[in-house]
């Protein structure tokens, strides 16, 4: 496994991971909320809107948090593969 050298790339990915670890966290819950602890939860539409709001900002976090990443590694990426 390669060493990160560059301080923007090291920023980038600690960045990127706290976005990320964040949203697995909320997707988990979410999960649960929803049966996958296969309990039954009784939610109201309100917890069902707020439980969709979540998804779409996770979403929006996971695709920036990547598309910063891509962007970053694109320009390099035929000195790395």
């Amino acid at each position: 496994m390669s060493r990160i050298t560059d301080r923007e790339a090291f920023e980038m990915i600690q960045r990127n991971t706290a976005v990320l670890t964040n949203a697995g966290k909320g997707l988990e819950g979410i999960g649960r909320l929803l049966g996958a602890d296969e309990s039954e939860h009784h939610l109201s539409d309100d917890d069902r809107s707020s439980l969709a709001y979540a998804v779409a900002a996770l979403g929006s976090m996971i695709y920036a948090a990547a598309n910063e990443a891509w962007g970053y590694a694109a320009p390099d990426r035929d000195e790395w593969t």
